[in-house]
């Protein structure tokens, strides 16, 4: 649907990515609703209320000094009657879609049709009338709501709120009662300025019991309450029986739209919940997360946790940091230690949110081929070393490695003697690969290597890159500037400004 959008003081109307359709011409214009939308032009000495299309053409030329927005066939539109023009006194009638008038201007003030009637104003009274232009309730009463579900909230002369029906017969509450208008059939109700928010039903029954400070609308079967005194207050939600669908624990809150509703923590991010307070991931982060076995990581106020396909949180965020799932764990860092303590340490847990292997690891990498590496403090903890753990936690190769990468090919690249730059990169030391057994089966020699893939590794020499193969002999010799691993039987090169494929034995094979 199209939306009003402005630029240099007029305004125009762009689609839902944002891209103009119809050019900024207007001096105010309201909403599309029922294919027209309201709009005024500046013309001779006053603006002037017309109805544009949504083809960019004027369907009723401006001809009204106010206009509101279409419901149900008909809108309200604000005339100057020619026998009061010098006096400049008008009134509001109502037109169809052709802009023909159907209800003579007649009343001070109007509102929009709502199940069949509108709110009408005369001598500062309001009433109803009917499609027909039949007034079918006298206006009498201090103010008046739009009909919902049968009923409307008006505040009777003596200052009490009441809901009438479509008759004029008021449901009228004692005291100094406040009322809502009826949503999904009830109504939050307080009874007086000393008790709290409940709801009644059509009949006039209290159907929830007064609990609540403030009591808010339903919108598709859950109704936004606030606990506690305002500002200090929590907002959550209830269901029609008056049972907690989400907690009390937060400090804003808005309605549920299309089953989803956002909350907010004092000085937090908005977050999203679905009806049952399951967390989601905010809508416009969606196509940015990368899904791994069925979970994909995110971030909510600084802590980790995971969505599902539906983008409903299946594993709360709670941890500093995450990884992606790979062989059905997932490594992750809390600040507790099996034990307890206040430490931050990596651990594996599995796509439920359990821990399977406890969080003891100062670092952790993902598991690939049933084996992962870890870092665990060394030498009376003057320094770390990596090692490799099985599914069950079980060390199969002992923390001997000063870095260590996951397995790939049955060989995992190793680097020793290097250290941590600033920035997190490995400084010096020299890269081997070993088997699953702990065994170099390529010594350490090489200044940098990457892991293997199709039998072939890249590896740098001074400022070039070349390939060994899986024994450490060279398979292609170091003459890139750049070079990538090899998928499907090539691997993507540079030399200077040039890029290329080659194959296994370093021959060019041209780009597609």
């Amino acid at each position: 649907m199209l939306r009003p959008f402005k630029i240099e003081g007029k305004w125009g109307f762009c689609d839902e990515h944002n891209q103009p359709v119809i050019p900024p011409r207007f001096d105010l214009a309201s909403r599309f609703s029922q294919g027209l939308a309201a709009v005024a032009v500046l013309g001779p000495g006053a603006r002037t209320w017309g109805f544009l299309g949504e083809n960019g053409e004027m369907a009723i030329e401006p001809r009204f000094q106010e206009a509101l927005d279409f419901h149900e066939d008909l809108a309200a539109v604000k005339i100057i009657r020619a026998e009061e023009r010098e006096s400049g006194n008008s009134d509001w009638g109502y037109i169809d879609k052709r802009g023909s008038l159907i209800i003579p201007p007649q009343f001070e003030k109007v509102g929009e049709f709502s199940e069949g009637l509108a709110v009408v104003w005369r001598n500062g009274k309001a009433g109803y009338l009917d499609r027909s232009g039949k007034v079918v309730i006298e206006p009498q009463y201090g103010s008046a709501d739009p009909f919902r579900e049968g009923y409307a909230r008006v505040r009777l002369g003596d200052g009490r709120w009441a809901h009438v029906d479509r008759s004029g017969r008021s449901m009228v509450r004692g005291g100094d009662a406040e009322l809502d208008s009826f949503s999904e059939g009830l109504a939050a109700v307080k009874e007086s300025h000393q008790t709290r928010w409940g709801y009644l039903d059509t009949s006039g029954k209290m159907r929830i019991a007064p609990a609540y400070d403030k009591a808010y609308k339903f919108h598709e079967g859950r109704a936004r309450v606030l606990v506690g005194a305002y500002p200090h207050g929590k907002y959550g939600f209830i269901d029609a029986q008056g049972r907690y669908a989400v907690a009390p624990l937060y400090d804003e809150a808005e309605d549920f739209h299309d089953g989803v509703t956002r909350v907010k923590f004092l000085g937090g991010e908005w977050r999203y919940l679905d009806v049952t307070g399951n967390l989601l991931i905010s809508p416009g982060h969606r196509d940015n997360l990368l899904f791994s076995e069925g979970r994909a990581r995110t971030l909510v106020d600084g802590r980790w946790g995971y969505v599902d396909r539906s983008y409903a949180f299946c594993i709360q965020p709670t941890f500093e940091e995450a990884g992606h799932f790979y062989q059905g764990l997932a490594a992750v860092k809390t600040g507790r230690d099996p034990q307890g303590a206040m430490k931050s340490r990596w651990g594996y847990i599995d796509p439920d949110g359990r821990f399977t292997i406890p969080a003891k690891y100062l670092m952790c990498g993902s598991f690939n081929e049933d084996l992962a590496a870890v870092k665990i403090p060394a030498w009376f903890g003057l320094s770390t070393k990596w090692g490799y753990i099985n599914r069950n936690g079980d060390y199969v190769i002992k923390p001997t490695f000063d870095f260590a990468y996951p397995f790939a090919e049955s060989l995992a690249r190793v680097n020793m003697g290097g250290k941590s730059g600033r920035a997190g990169e490995i400084l010096g030391g020299r890269w081997g690969f070993i088997d699953k057994s702990g065994k170099f089966v390529i010594k350490p020699q090489f200044e940098y290597v990457s892991w293997f893939a199709e039998n072939l590794a890249v590896l740098r020499v001074g400022t070039k890159w070349g390939y060994i193969d899986g024994t450490g002999n060279m398979a292609i010799a170091p003459q890139f500037d750049e070079a990538y691993n090899f998928f499907k039987g090539r691997a993507r090169v540079r030399i200077g400004t040039e890029w290329f494929y080659v194959d296994p034995q370093g021959k060019k094979v041209p780009l597609d």
